[in-house]
């Protein structure tokens, strides 16, 4: 059981806030004097506050709960569910990540105990330990690293997730919406909610599909939270169309939010929901998840995401490193073998590849195939001059 941490005091957190306040701004007025003409004193406003809201949640500790259905629309087989219990202790700043994940399906037996694996980005390893087999993993960690991002649910499609979109990404995003004037602010609702609609741009590397539609839901009343995306594809040729010629939504993603202390919103619950294909053998899935949040914005350090978080006694699990050569692995631990330098001399043995034979060159092989020919001449002469002799 992972012990909680401490938060971090009101000023600390007020000084990051702060400063991650101050860049975001100087981004916008860079927009601002470049592309006067692009985006409103409105528009900027609602971007800067929704992005730097989400930015004030950077370190925490985490339980997800809930489960992952895919089901065909025509109904002819039974849907597949997915059971999510997971633990998540995460640095979004530094791209840190200790993740416990519980591999359950819902048609799995009730005695069943489904696998449990452990994922931990450091500094410069990434380390994966299975649980049942006893057997960790080290590589090196892809960049950017390929974990959710808390922050943006509300904002994500399944496919964002499936992507690791961060909420930089959306940032981009808005940015390139807003410069080119692709971003818009629709109306504000009967709930006080408002509405806004932005084409996603070419320029952002995880946001690049064309012809491509969001409309979200913002709550002023709560830190600029997003509590509904909506995602349409362009549809001209298509009587299945809005007026304004997009088809209705294949993809919805809402969530609902919690405050935490004075100014952070931390996600409470989402549900995410993508259509792929038509009635005729076209899926829908869906996503739906609960917090319960142990620790916002804790101090962590780099201790808390290494291999010592794994429980590794001397002796206790494989241990293979694959981060230098991934077809010529490590082992820097074996139950079996508990001396190191026991363990360091074998590796070394079976590392060592077997010198190719020496090709011989001309005369050599012309003298060996003499040499050969002789004695098969003398095995002739003896075995001939014996058989007279008996004779």
């Amino acid at each position: 059981m992972i012990s909680y941490l401490y938060f971090r005091s009101v000023r600390e957190r007020s000084s990051l806030s702060a400063a991650i306040a101050i860049g975001f701004l100087l981004v916008l007025q860079f927009l601002v004097c470049y592309a006067p003409c692009s985006a409103s004193d409105d528009e900027l406003h609602i971007v800067s506050r929704l992005i730097i809201g989400r930015q004030r949640l950077y370190t925490g500790e985490v339980s997800i709960r809930g489960l992952e259905r895919h089901s065909d629309l025509e109904n002819k087989n039974p849907p597949s569910v997915r059971l999510i219990n997971e633990l998540m202790r995460f640095d979004f700043a530094n791209g840190r990540l200790w993740h416990e994940v519980e591999r359950a399906w819902a048609d799995m037996p009730a005695d069943a105990k489904p696998p449990v694996e452990i994922l931990v980005y450091g500094k410069d390893s990434v380390f994966r330990k299975d649980v049942d087999s006893r057997t960790i993993t080290v590589g090196k960690p892809s960049v950017p690293n390929d974990f959710w991002d808390l922050r943006v649910f509300g904002l994500c499609t399944y496919d964002d997730l499936l992507r690791f979109t961060k909420l930089s990404d959306f940032e981009i995003a808005y940015q390139e919406a807003l410069k080119n004037g692709t971003f818009k602010v629709r109306s504000q609702d009967e709930d006080g909610l408002i509405v806004i609609d932005y084409l996603n741009s070419s320029s952002s590397k995880r946001l690049e599909t064309l012809d491509v539609r969001r409309r979200t839901w913002i709550d002023p009343a709560r830190e600029h939270v997003p509590v509904k995306t909506e995602q349409q594809f362009k549809n001209p040729g298509s009587l299945d169309t809005d007026t304004d010629g997009w088809a209705p939504p294949s993809a919805v993603s809402t969530a609902t939010w919690k405050r935490h202390g004075d100014d952070i919103w931390v996600p409470a619950s989402a549900k995410v929901m993508m259509k792929v294909g038509d009635s005729s053998g076209g899926m829908m899935i869906e996503l739906e998840l609960a917090f319960e949040w142990h620790a916002v914005n804790p101090p962590l350090d780099e201790s808390q995401f290494s291999l010592t978080t794994l429980d590794v006694p001397v002796g206790s699990n494989h241990i293979i490193d694959f981060s230098k050569d991934r077809t010529n692995p490590i082992y820097l631990q074996h139950p079996l073998i508990p001396d190191a330098k026991m363990l360091r001399k074998i590796q070394e043995a079976n590392n060592q590849k077997p010198e190719p034979p020496k090709r011989l060159n001309g005369f050599r092989y012309i003298a060996s195939l003499g040499a050969l020919v002789a004695m098969l001449s003398l095995s002739f002469l003896f075995w001939r001059r014996a058989k007279l002799r008996s004779t």
